[in-house]
């Protein structure tokens, strides 16, 4: 499941829960189209505390980068983690045909 929220003229931020792995690739294809396409969004957030592993290690394989630390963002001595994905740099979106 994913769940898009706090959208803005270009940007929107992105929850992702996973229960079925085997559903995986076809969620996030759709997902990455409908904010970056659908949507016309450029830029895709999402938000980890520091101590969620298995969050972290999804976000970047799906290509996301660190944007930012916030330095006890969620609890005193625990961090908030900021992941930024641009359009760009999207490899679950179909490569754009040159004219």
């Amino acid at each position: 499941m994913t769940v898009m929220d706090m959208w803005t003229f270009n940007a929107v931020f992105v929850h992702i829960a996973l229960d079925n792995p085997a559903s995986f690739r076809e969620l996030m294809r759709a997902t990455f189209h409908y904010c970056f396409v659908q949507s016309d969004r450029g830029v895709m957030l999402a938000t980890i505390r520091d101590t969620n592993t298995r969050s972290k290690r999804l976000v970047e394989h799906l290509g996301f980068t660190l944007e930012h630390r916030v330095k006890d963002g969620i609890d005193r001595g625990e961090d908030l983690l900021m992941y930024r994905m641009n359009r760009a740099a999207c490899r679950w979106l179909p490569a754009r045909k040159a004219a």
